[in-house]
């Protein structure tokens, strides 16, 4: 008597059940503290289980943009894909699971493609099998919730919501977690972190100080004079400003080509980043 072959939810969801967590193995410590999961840990720790399982993923790019020099202030280019990942069963070939997914690179050169496709694969199989990688990637550690509104109310009021800056897509408006105000939110975050500050935040009081910051000399000043006086936790909040903003710590980046909105950016994201944690 032979078992009964299983089926291709049923390989994925032991997969799922086979990883429980995926523990940060990439330690940033060059001019800060920084732990993250590495791409080479995601796909050795997942391959393992899908090659035990008799199971094959295929990436089928189906929409590309590339827009030269949108990036670093004209300095890099920013590639954009919309990929089609299928899981086949091998045991039975007929049966496959597509789902479409998003990614993006940044590069001078020809590798952008290769980036947006290493950061889709990544996440893709993250959220595919839910797993967790530490309280860093849970957005609520990070962002306030939403502001909870009842149905028959209007969400925003007489004030049309705007187009996110960063990404020009939706946004909602949230309340700041200790109650000092309100700010609109890219409705696609973690993947995009524009926000708008609504005047009469603490952040937006923060912000208006307008401290000229134009190198790295002049981030520190600034860092400083906002009440941060111990220079590793300083370089701590600016590595992990620019992660959240170009995903990669400060330390890691070619600072010389960076302009002088790029440095006012990263300080307007500690200053945010300051609020949240509030």
């Amino acid at each position: 008597m032979t078992d009964t072959p299983l089926t291709l939810w049923q390989k994925l969801a032991r997969v799922q059940a086979a990883i429980p967590y995926l523990r940060k193995d990439g330690e940033q410590t060059k001019g800060g503290r920084f732990n993250y999961v590495s791409s080479a840990a995601v796909l050795e720790t997942i391959r393992a289980q899908m090659d035990a399982e008799g199971l094959l993923l295929t990436a089928n790019i189906v929409e590309e943009r590339l827009h030269i020099n949108a990036a670093y202030s004209g300095a890099q280019h920013l590639t954009e894909l919309v990929i089609e990942f299928t899981w086949i069963n091998v045991d039975n070939p007929e049966e496959t699971l597509t789902s479409r997914w998003y990614g993006q690179g940044i590069d001078t050169g020809e590798k952008g493609v290769g980036k947006a496709l290493t950061y889709a694969e990544k996440y893709f199989l993250l959220k595919t099998f839910h797993i967790p990688t530490g309280d860093a990637d849970d957005p609520d550690a990070v962002a306030p919730p939403p502001t909870i509104v009842a149905e028959d109310d209007e969400p925003f009021g007489d004030e049309a919501a705007p187009r996110c800056p960063k990404c020009g897509g939706e946004m909602q408006r949230r309340t700041r977690r200790d109650g000092s105000g309100e700010f609109w939110g890219c409705i696609r975050y973690p993947e995009c972190r524009g926000t708008i500050h609504i005047s009469g935040t603490k952040a937006q009081s923060l912000l208006s100080r307008e401290p000229q910051v134009v190198d790295s000399p002049s981030l520190i000043s600034a860092v400083w004079k906002l009440g941060i006086e111990d220079e590793g936790e300083i370089k701590h909040l600016v590595n992990a400003a620019a992660e959240r903003l170009w995903g990669a710590p400060m330390s890691s980046l070619d600072t010389t080509t960076l302009a002088p909105d790029r440095w006012r950016e990263l300080y307007d994201e500690v200053v945010r980043g300051l609020e949240e944690e509030a």
